[in-house]
């Protein structure tokens, strides 16, 4: 004998979907989102072009940024300009739009800004 026949098809397919020791809708759950997230990326525009410059403490720091910006653009398949200073270990990135939809814009610079966030991080003593 199967015991879904012992038990009754309807019974285990609601208790399985549902089971009754969950709650059916979770605690204070609303539509609206949990948090705000707001903040200045402080990219600025040009015709065509978005820059921002980054510093570093050091150089070890900024060659890594560097290598993760490459392996960044090759996924993209975006080519950003990328310039340095050494005596005071600054970058200065330049990202075209030419190459970048409307909604890659936000993601891509948003990659941008936690590969510099991990790296600054990483680097700290």
């Amino acid at each position: 004998m199967k015991l879904k026949s012992i038990m009754g098809e309807g019974f285990l397919r609601e208790e399985f979907t549902s089971p009754s020791f969950l709650p059916k809708e979770l605690p204070g759950r609303s539509n609206e989102s949990p948090c705000n997230v707001a903040g200045n990326s402080s990219w600025s525009e040009d015709e065509g072009v978005s820059n921002k410059s980054f510093s570093f403490i050091s150089r070890q720091p900024m060659h890594s940024f560097c290598e993760y910006i490459f392996d960044l653009e090759q996924q993209h398949g975006v080519h950003v300009a990328l310039s340095y200073k050494a005596d005071d270990n600054t970058v200065d990135l330049k990202v075209p739009h030419q190459l970048l939809g409307g909604n890659h814009f936000r993601h891509f610079f948003q990659e941008i800004d936690n590969i510099y966030y991990d790296v600054v991080e990483s680097f700290k003593k």
